[in-house]
């Protein structure tokens, strides 16, 4: 499913002063708005000893909580260049450094349950505690494709 660009216009001031979200690209010489209608990270539901959030019904490990801020930030930063010019090891490099892919960041043995449903995991009692629009917001599926 693809997700609403127009042109620059009075369609464009209507959608800015709303509660959207926008952003700016520019194709060949024309500049389209995209309107992203999911939500951040930080808005899905996370488990309660911080290691996952949901997102599309799936767990997704999140970042190493014990990273400084300037090695997170740089991270981040190399992530969003590599996707942005599809260098998919690059991406991926970005993600092992970040604790999101590779070698789970905690030491107590626990196993990685990223890409499980929280039904088939330890989590299944927490996501059953969720209430009907948490559980929603990690159902969701976030649109952010171009479609000129």
């Amino acid at each position: 499913m693809s997700v609403p660009c127009v042109k620059r216009s009075r369609v464009f001031e209507r959608i800015v002063n709303s509660s959207e979200i926008k952003t700016e690209v520019v194709l060949g010489s024309v500049r389209w708005i995209r309107y992203l209608t999911g939500m951040a990270r930080k808005h899905r539901p996370h488990t309660p000893d911080g290691r996952y959030l949901v997102s599309k019904g799936i767990f997704k490990r999140c970042t190493n909580p014990e990273l400084d801020d300037a090695t997170r930030r740089r991270e981040l930063k190399t992530l969003m260049q590599a996707r942005m010019i599809d260098d998919r090891a690059a991406a991926l490099r970005a993600k092992e450094a970040l604790g999101e892919a590779g070698a789970v960041w905690w030491d107590d043995g626990a196993p990685d349950v990223s890409g499980c449903t929280p039904e088939a995991t330890s989590y299944a009692s927490w996501w059953d505690s969720l209430t009907d629009t948490e559980r929603e917001a990690g159902l969701a599926v976030r649109k952010n494709r171009y479609s000129p």
